[in-house]
């Protein structure tokens, strides 16, 4: 009887000091048990990654951004003179950009990578992201241990890795692109191009991906009267203008006689509707260029900076003329002034139009060197205009006074289009 009241006791006693805890066995999420070291990867990878940053346009581009920028250093200008119009820039030795040729161009980067023989019969998938972006990953398939990754954002730092099939990783490894104009490369249509990627006077960078600018998407050639549309559903342009680049906002600034009937954005397929998330809306607000456009094209500007520019971030847009160059370098122009890019930049991106293959270039001697010195002249000519007030308090007082565009747009427009440069 002794016997058993003393292991009753024991009994309670061990369940008392025992109740309600669970016996510890070492695992991964104990405090101070080591984790069990996951084996690396990494050493079967061997990733070729550019050591300096990319230069993503052609030669004849890099050469003439160099010499207008080589001629804006050898005259001293500070960055207070950058936000003026100072015509001394606009030389005819720098300012001719090129002859007539195929230089609208997005050169890619090339990447490359090489694996053990262990791995060699797996498949492969690049993955790369703006740096800090990881939740916005692309990928690609390689061939032969190769990519061209097109259509890049300018001055910026990627991040690149390779994974194989079976989930095994290579370690990271970044590039920089270069800093010039961003040129794209959309199916057939040239001259297309980022309204951002510029510094501007204060330091700050204009965005990129927003607001593209460039060429017609339907054929500039007339048929019985009617503007025809060139591109068929299975155009590589139109997923890129569509699903890479997200463009949702087609602005037509061509008069009736170069795009009679047409009613819809070019970029969107068969069967397409409004209610579809990827559709593009099409609107054409015929407008003049230069001097004349200026003087008479106000409420059309109104409509454009308000109802699409001040909304981009919602709805990318991309606007066009003909060729890219008078109508909508007269847009470019007033949308860079009024985010304080400098007067070089704004003549470099005017300038950028003549590396088109249809377009002649810019010479002093020819027709249409003459309109845009007119426009600089009737901004001089404005009642506002002073050669001690930065080109950008101009501009965005003429939207504001004389094209009636509210200010708290303008300041909008801004807070999209503006960052800070980490």
């Amino acid at each position: 009887m002794k016997k058993k009241i003393f292991c009753f006791l024991a009994l309670g006693a061990l369940l008392a000091t025992g109740c309600g805890e669970k016996t510890q066995t070492p695992n991964s999420n104990t405090p101070g048990q080591d984790t069990p070291a996951k084996p690396d990867y990494t050493k079967l990878f061997n990733l070729n990654s550019p050591e300096d940053p990319v230069c993503m346009v052609n030669e004849k581009v890099k050469e003439y951004t160099d010499a207008i920028y080589a001629q804006r250093d050898a005259a001293g200008a500070s960055a207070s003179s950058e936000d003026k119009i100072v015509d001394p820039l606009y030389s005819n030795k720098v300012q001719v950009a090129a002859s007539k040729g195929d230089y609208d161009e997005n050169v890619p980067v090339e990447l490359s990578f090489t694996v053990d023989d262990s791995i060699k019969n797996e498949t492969f998938t690049v993955e790369y992201w703006v740096e800090g972006k990881e939740d916005d990953v692309k990928k690609v398939v390689p061939n032969d241990g190769k990519v061209s990754l097109q259509n890049l954002y300018r001055s910026t730092r990627y991040e690149w890795h390779v994974v194989a099939s079976s989930g095994k990783e290579s370690k990271i490894e970044t590039f920089e692109t270069g800093d010039y104009v961003r040129f794209l490369n959309v199916g057939s249509i040239p001259n297309f191009r980022d309204n951002g990627g510029w510094t501007t006077v204060d330091g700050k960078r204009v965005k990129q991906g927003l607001v593209y600018r460039g060429f017609e998407l339907n054929d500039h050639k007339l048929k019985n009267g009617h503007a025809q549309n060139v591109m068929g559903d299975d155009d590589p342009g139109k997923d890129v203008f569509v699903k890479d680049l997200g463009i949702r906002a087609e602005i037509d600034l061509r008069s009736e006689d170069e795009a009679d009937k047409i009613t819809k954005c070019a970029m969107n397929k068969e069967g397409v509707t409004e209610s579809d998330p990827e559709f593009v809306s099409y609107e054409r607000i015929k407008v003049g260029s230069y001097a004349t456009g200026l003087k008479e094209n106000k409420a059309q500007y109104k409509t454009i900076f308000e109802d699409y520019l001040a909304n981009a971030d919602q709805k990318p847009v991309y606007y066009h003329c003909y060729g890219g160059a008078d109508r909508t370098g007269t847009i470019g122009f007033m949308l860079g002034a009024i985010l304080g890019m400098s007067y070089t930049d704004l003549i470099i991106d005017y300038e950028a139009t003549t590396f088109s293959n249809n377009l002649k270039e810019h010479d002093k001697d020819s027709d249409q060197y003459t309109h845009f010195p007119a426009m600089l002249e009737e901004i001089k000519s404005w009642s506002f205009y002073s050669e001690s007030k930065p080109l950008s308090e101009i501009m965005e007082t003429y939207l504001t006074q004389s094209c009636g565009v509210a200010s708290e747009k303008i300041q909008k427009i801004k807070d999209i289009m503006l960052e800070d440069i980490d």
